[in-house]
């Protein structure tokens, strides 16, 4: 009986460590390969408007927006879409988010444009495939009416604000139900601009 057992327990370990390597080695060598990373977008701003960390009390510009952590890339959603703002549910600025968000704070003495441009897809797929997969990329200031915007033309006006000082603003990023396999393994990046 002690032999079985013995057997047994012998038999689940070895068991249990094969299953790890080969996790490990799948994550390593084949999934980091395949998953959907966005690059944390750069900021260009005109110079009546200051971009800022929420937590930042000396108010320092900004370079990039800091987007939250997905380690394991980014997916279509599943979410069903806001009828105000037209953002999947499961798109927020909280951990759990099925997209990307980024928190930043603006001092502005103009009226300004919030504003994506230069968008770089790099991917293995054809180019036709990938100019037609951006119509499933999207980004949004969360709370905006109609604020969901397709990534599909070269650049594209997020939101349009007045004069405002310490306005926190959420910017959100996320994949379609309907974006394909031509995205698999794609590294995003783009630049948020802020013109007049």
């Amino acid at each position: 009986m002690n032999k079985q057992n013995i057997a047994t327990t012998i038999v689940l370990i070895l068991c249990a460590i094969t299953f790890s390597v080969v996790g490990t080695c799948f994550m390593t060598y084949i999934y980091e390969n395949t998953k959907i990373v966005v690059e944390n977008p750069a900021v260009v701003v005109i110079e009546q408007v200051l971009v800022y960390d929420k937590d930042d009390e000396q108010k320092t510009q900004l370079t990039k927006l800091k987007f939250s952590n997905l380690q394991l890339g980014l997916k279509p959603v599943t979410g069903e879409l806001d009828a105000e703002t037209k953002i999947p549910s499961t798109v927020t600025n909280k951990n759990g988010s099925e997209g990307l968000y980024a928190t930043f704070v603006v001092d502005a003495s103009v009226q300004f444009q919030i504003v994506i441009k230069n968008i770089v897809i790099e991917t293995n797929a054809e180019t036709k495939k990938i100019d037609e997969e951006r119509e499933n990329i999207f980004a949004s200031i969360m709370d905006k009416e109609n604020g969901a915007k397709p990534l599909d033309k070269d650049q594209v006006v997020l939101s349009s604000e007045e004069v405002c000082n310490a306005k926190e603003f959420v910017l959100l990023f996320w994949l379609d139900a309907k974006t394909s396999e031509n995205l698999k393994g794609a590294k995003i990046s783009f630049e948020v601009h802020f013109v007049v």
